[in-house]
């Protein structure tokens, strides 16, 4: 039995959502561990379905040998917010088929610069899309964001290539919270990092624990200003 209670199926696993390893971040990858990967029936390279309140893809790798056996995926910040989940929920996770993309449809959820949208095609070549994922573009030291509103040929999955042809059209919806600085984009800082998701993101997540901790603080120091009159 993994840590997470994860459990397995012949066709979809489910697994704990941790941060991606720093290597990985941007490179639309999801790293499973060997048992995962031969419930899936799935190999290095192959594309999985992960869901969470949405589904997204991203293109299967194992993880380091520190981490197998622990019933987890790590993904990096772009593809949680695609998935809608955040670290330590738990997603659903299965193999799916992903042709290559001849067409994407993307809109630009920010003001974007004029570019060529064969740039599109060399920035995510080998990553694979799925219709209404977000997907961000290095530029000139920053970051282009844009959400995918059409794929041809309509798959589960497609994945780019350099023939695909990226089409941009007007801007899109508005953001859906995707952080422009995630966990991930921070090293060296382990411990603190750890300090805090406990004293901002916990509270926020499971605000019911804190609400308890507060009102039981506060009876606390009732009955010592009853002891004191």
């Amino acid at each position: 039995m993994s840590e997470s209670g994860s459990g397995v199926s012949q066709q979809q696993v489910q697994l704990k959502v941790l941060e991606a390893y720093t290597r990985d971040v941007g490179r639309g990858v999801a790293r499973i561990d060997y048992d995962a990967m031969d419930a899936l029936d799935a190999s290095t390279g192959d594309v999985i379905e992960i869901k969470g309140k949405r589904r997204t893809v991203a293109k299967c790798l194992p993880l380091y040998p520190s981490d197998e056996g622990r019933g987890i995926v790590r993904i990096d910040g772009l593809i949680r917010n695609n998935a809608g989940v955040a670290i330590g929920d738990v997603v659903v996770v299965k193999k799916v088929k992903a042709p290559p993309a001849e067409k994407v449809v993307v809109a630009p959820l920010e003001a974007v610069p004029p570019i060529d949208e064969r740039y599109l095609a060399d920035a995510l070549e080998s990553v694979p899309v799925t219709k209404g994922d977000n997907i961000m573009i290095p530029y000139f030291g920053g970051r282009l964001t844009f959400q995918v509103v059409g794929v041809s040929p309509a798959a589960d999955a497609a994945l780019i290539t350099q023939r695909t042809v990226f089409v941009i059209s007007e801007k899109g919806e508005a953001l859906r919270g995707v952080p422009q600085v995630t966990y991930e984009d921070i090293g060296g800082l382990k411990d603190e990092i750890q300090k805090v998701r406990e004293m901002i993101e916990l509270p926020l997540r499971h605000p019911e624990i804190f609400e308890k901790l507060h009102t039981d603080k506060r009876a606390g120091d009732n009955e010592q200003i009853l002891r004191r009159i």
